[in-house]
Formats: structure tokens, sequence, C-alpha cells
């Protein structure tokens, strides 16, 4: 394994693994175990081939959850636009449901208090609405500043530095221990401002 990569079971995993946790400098098996408050055992058992018997490489993704069941509620915005001038509710209605507007876009003003076609941003001219959202697992100590955020494994480090005003150490501050080669990896998500 390199750096980085997934801990997964051999084959195909009857359950995938649903949350990870990113191994910071000094970690061993004991120590996220505890921080997760779980025992080794478990840790063990999620992650077949982990050596506990040395220290775990920062920057490693460590699986934590093989859990279908677990609760899909921290929302990850998966396609956004940022809104303008001439954006009413019925143009944004086009490009997702109403419901999932809402949901992905609290205090967003589409109301029948103001027309379908009057103006729907208000105040959040300029600013990014999320029209699709996946909705992950979360577990304690997955981003432990900020907030996850779904990026596709291609995606280049100069293009993840957008995200945080362009500083590599702004990055290294909320992705501690997550190495920054020319892509994101294997893992699916960041942890952003």
């Amino acid at each position: 394994l390199t750096q980085g990569s997934v801990l997964q079971l051999n084959g195909t995993p009857t359950t995938p693994c649903t949350a990870f946790f990113y191994s910071l400098n000094g970690d061993s098996c004991s120590s996220i175990s505890e921080k997760l408050k779980f025992d080794v055992s478990r840790l063990t058992s999620l992650n077949p081939g982990l050596d506990c018997s040395q220290v775990v490489k920062a920057g490693r993704s460590v699986c934590v959850e093989r859990d279908a069941a677990l609760a899909y509620t921290v929302p990850v915005c998966t396609s956004s636009g940022v809104l303008t001038r001439e954006d009413t509710c019925d143009r944004l209605l086009r490009r997702t449901t109403t419901a999932e507007l809402y949901r992905n876009n609290p205090g967003l003003t589409c109301s029948p208090n103001i027309p379908r076609s009057a103006s729907a941003v208000g105040s959040k001219m300029g600013k990014e609405v999320c029209l699709s959202a996946t909705y992950w697992p979360f577990k304690e100590g997955l981003c432990t500043k900020g907030r996850m955020k779904n990026v596709k494994p291609s995606l280049a480090c100069s293009a993840a530095y957008r995200f945080y005003d362009g500083s590599i150490a702004k990055f290294a501050d909320y992705n501690r221990g997550k190495r920054c080669s020319e892509n994101i990896g294997s893992t699916n998500y960041l942890c952003v401002p």
C-alpha cells in the first residue's frame, strides 16, 4: 500500500467502507481506536492487512465504518452554480427539484410570497447555490476542522487549493497528514472551510 491509499477488504467487500479517518503523524492503531472510541480489534477487522505493530503512516485513509445502514446525513454539494441577477426560482428549478433546492440551500427564498419569476436570490447574489448533494456518513474525527466536501480522486492538487484561497498551508491545516502530489488520490473527500 502507498501513503494515502484506502485500506479495504480483499476481494469485493459485501459492505463498502462508508467512513474514513486520516491518520496523523505518530498515529498508531491504539491511538486511532482511542480517538474513535472503539477497540483495536474492530479497527483491524475493518482494515485487514493493517499492520498494528508499526506506526500508521501519516495521511493514510483508514476505514472506520462498514455499515450499510449508516445514515447519510452530511450534505456534500456535488453540483452547484453561482447565483446571478438573472436567476429566478423557475430557472433554478430547471436544474433541480424543489425539495432538493430547499434542503441543500437553507434560507433560499422561493416561497409563495415571491413570484416564481421574480428574483430568487436577494442577498445571495454572487454566492454559490447547491443544486444537488450527496449525503455522506459522518464519523467524529474525519474532519476535525471544517466540513467534508466530495471531490473526484482525479482532482489536481492545484485545483483543490482553490477551496483554501490558494493557500497550500491552509490545505494542510484542514487536511492534517494528507499529502498532495499531482492528484488527491484514492480518497473521495477533503476537509474544507
